[in-house]
């Protein structure tokens, strides 16, 4: 789904598949120092690797986009929002938004689900496990990390829709797991001082396929000329079988019983209600492959979730490069960096598992992780 061996038009609607509904929260990039030199200004300065440390709790973001198939390209328009820290709609438009038009797809995000939009028609797709909504950007709190691995590179400098960026370079459009160039293309992602893209621009086998401008940043407010999704109460059921089945706990912040001991607020940061997982086999929805409760806590737009499981790891081993890590409560560990954040992952034995993830610099949520401790320990 993710590779480069498919539909070039596709990109775009990579972005609306969530971490519960098919493993991933997408963003896409591509040559942004050739396809944007004359059109976004700006300098390109000597280049430094920087975390984003604050992102914002609500945000908008209008962009044109521009995708091209052989000869022929297509524009549409994008506008990316963000209400809350779990709360997150992503909706393309046939013609400028800004002038009244109504969005055509998109997918919304809330706390524990995910919906689609489709014909003017909100669909809840399935649950979801809380965390940072589907196409929310992530990357930037991991810019310093991605170059030290040499996972991507720093570029430069530029600015679009007003605002400064720093170029990031990588090999593919980094959709879930980061992995390390391929030599197919280049992928650059101009990333703003809260975390936000600015522009991104696909170059596959050196020709341009995807260009994604900003031409409008709100943070803190919305365009109130924009029409959004249909409210999350209108929405329909798909009638698809479960694959994941959250339910939430609103009346205790406490976990239910769990090997792990309940894991501490971070430092400036407010426990969320705690969520228990069911997730099915997609092949064979009757069959449970794991359980897991989730704490989460959010600070502004930043998240944390610890995730303590049991049954199949929800990660593969193998999918993106891991850096090693020794935890003081829970031993040994590994740090993946993804498209939606960093991610703590610590395999207890071949039954429990424990997974922190955080829209935070990787430092900070593997200092955070190593707070973390068995039950009666």
């Amino acid at each position: 789904m993710h590779k480069c061996n498919k539909s070039l038009l596709a990109p775009y609607q990579r972005r609306w598949l969530s971490p519960a509904a098919a493993g991933a929260a997408a963003i896409c990039g591509g040559a942004f120092l050739a396809a944007c030199a004359s059109s976004c200004g700006g300098s390109q300065a000597s280049p430094k690797a920087s975390d984003v440390t604050a992102l914002p709790a609500t945000y908008q973001v209008v962009y044109r986009v521009e995708t091209s198939h052989g000869s022929s390209s297509q524009q549409s328009w994008e506008v990316l929002t963000q209400s809350g820290p779990f709360d997150v709609s992503d909706l393309v438009y046939r013609s400028d938004p800004r002038s009244g038009a109504d969005p055509s797809t998109g997918t919304v995000s809330s706390f524990d689900h995910l919906y689609e939009l489709a014909g003017g028609r909100l669909t809840l797709v399935s649950d979801r496990q809380p965390g940072p909504g589907s196409g929310a950007p992530g990357a930037g709190v991991e810019v310093a990390e991605l170059a030290q691995r040499r996972i991507a590179a720093i570029k430069g400098r530029s600015a679009a829709a007003g605002e400064p960026c720093t170029v990031v370079r990588f090999g593919e459009p980094p959709v879930g797991p980061i992995t390390a160039p391929n030599g197919s293309g280049t992928d650059d992602i101009c990333i703003d001082r809260s975390g936000l893209e600015a522009h991104e621009a696909w170059t596959y086998h050196g020709r341009v396929v995807l260009e994604r401008t900003a031409v409008e940043v709100r943070v803190g407010s919305s365009d109130s000329a924009i029409h959004g999704a249909p409210a999350l109460s209108t929405a329909q059921t798909s009638g698809a079988p479960a694959i994941l089945k959250v339910t939430e706990r609103p009346d205790q912040i406490n976990a239910p019983q769990s090997y792990l001991a309940t894991p501490p607020a971070p430092a400036g940061f407010t426990a969320q209600p705690v969520a228990t997982t069911i997730a099915f086999s997609p092949s064979d929805p009757s069959q449970v492959t794991d359980l897991s409760t989730i704490w989460s806590f959010s600070d502004g737009g930043a998240v944390i979730t610890v995730e303590a499981g049991q049954g199949q790891l929800p990660w593969s081993p193998g999918d993106t490069p891991s850096g090693a890590l020794e935890l003081k409560g829970l031993g040994r560990a590994a740090l993946a960096l993804r498209s939606d954040g960093p991610e703590v992952r610590i395999e207890l034995d071949q039954n429990r598992w424990v997974r922190v993830r955080g829209t935070v610099p990787p430092v900070q949520l593997s200092r955070y992780a190593s707070e973390l401790a068995l039950a009666g320990r």
